[in-house]
């Protein structure tokens, strides 16, 4: 007697890129803390033009994240 499936094969496709996702968004969001930590510890005390480096590298992250859960980079 065979077991009755706990999910179809496209409800668990579906299951597989929604955890991809998740994953995803978790990674951006530690990627995220941590540059603004940097950015906040730059503010205290380093000159004007690592400040911009590190907005630039922020922008960049952002930009690239965006385009990533947008699909358009692929």
């Amino acid at each position: 007697m065979k077991a009755p499936a706990l999910f179809s094969v496209q409800q668990f496709k579906d299951l597989c890129v929604w955890l991809f996702w998740l994953s995803a968004y978790v990674a951006f969001c530690v990627l995220f803390s941590h540059l603004f930590k940097s950015l906040w510890a730059l503010v205290v005390d380093v000159p004007v033009q690592a400040i911009a480096a590190i907005v630039a590298a922020s922008i960049g992250a952002i930009a690239i994240g965006f385009r990533v859960a947008m699909g358009e980079g692929r």
